[in-house]
């Protein structure tokens, strides 16, 4: 054997040397992919322009209940409903003329339950530069959105609890002896509170078995008609209940709004200062 031939013989162990390799790395480099396609908590898929799955995850196939290698080659009107295929394959074409990722929610059922996911697509380039290939990538949100829910259920909740505590806040209630209730109202009075307060009084005085409201309204700044209106409303009501209402002070102020609607207390006893209220209610409390 001549020098030539040997060198060609060298050559050619060298270079299946080299393809064994190559073939060893790209084999190697495939099983990583695979661990990580198969092995991924999320649904994986890669479809083309028309709409045929070029590559399917376990995942994807446990969710239509598929082999992997009976999903390869179908396309997606094979397994879907029309209606969201249709959907779908506008929101494809969208993404191959934009190029820029999309995501969006949907929902499957694994195994006899519903499950949410998020799906992110993107496109996939070939060596020029043009979009061959869609990906996707569909995370189970799934528990996410249940702990979400509760927790605006809770964040309801916690909010409904302080709005109940400022309600009662802002019309406290305080019984005073038998047969007496006392409500300070301090600060402004519009027409959602003045509501309030008839609602508050009309049960604590059912609530106590009480036979005098004091309505103590020294710290109001400030009436106007409407809540004077609502205040007055509040007074009569209290007296379909046979009980006896004493408003305590009266500022000036509002002393001119109950003049301008031309208010009628003759029925409401009007003592200048919370302490006199107080005196005549436990005076006549029995009277009533």
């Amino acid at each position: 054997m001549d020098s030539s031939m040997e060198a060609i013989q060298a050559e050619n162990t060298q270079l299946r040397r080299q393809v064994a390799e190559l073939e060893s790395a790209l084999r190697e480099r495939q099983r990583l992919l695979d661990g990580i396609v198969n092995n991924s908590p999320a649904v994986i898929y890669v479809k083309n322009p028309e709409n045929r799955l070029l590559l399917v995850n376990r995942l994807y196939a446990r969710v239509v209940q598929r082999d992997v290698e009976d999903l390869v080659g179908r396309t997606e009107d094979e397994l879907y409903p029309a209606e969201l295929v249709a959907a779908w394959r506008e929101g494809d074409r969208q993404l191959f003329a934009s190029g820029k990722p999309t995501q969006f929610e949907n929902a499957f059922e694994i195994d006899g339950e519903t499950r949410d996911f998020l799906t992110m697509q993107f496109p996939l380039y070939d060596e020029h530069g043009a979009p061959y290939a869609i990906c996707g990538v569909s995370t189970d949100i799934t528990d996410l959105k249940r702990a979400e829910r509760e927790r605006q259920l809770l964040q309801n909740e916690v909010i409904a609890a302080q709005q109940a505590i400022l309600r009662e806040m802002s019309t406290p209630l305080i019984p005073l002896a038998d047969g007496i209730v006392l409500m300070p109202l301090i600060g402004s009075l519009d027409s959602s509170r003045a509501l309030q307060v008839m609602e508050t009084l009309l049960e604590g005085i059912a609530r106590y078995v009480a036979s005098i409201a004091i309505l103590d309204i020294t710290g109001l700044p400030a009436m106007d008609t409407q809540v004077a209106n609502a205040l007055l409303q509040a007074t009569k009501a209290v007296k379909l209940l046979g009980s006896e209402v004493v408003l305590t002070g009266i500022s000036p102020s509002v002393a001119q709004t109950l003049l301008s609607i031309d208010a009628d207390l003759s029925a409401i006893r009007t003592p200048g200062t919370l302490q006199s209220g107080i005196a005549y209610a436990m005076e006549h409390r029995d009277e009533i």
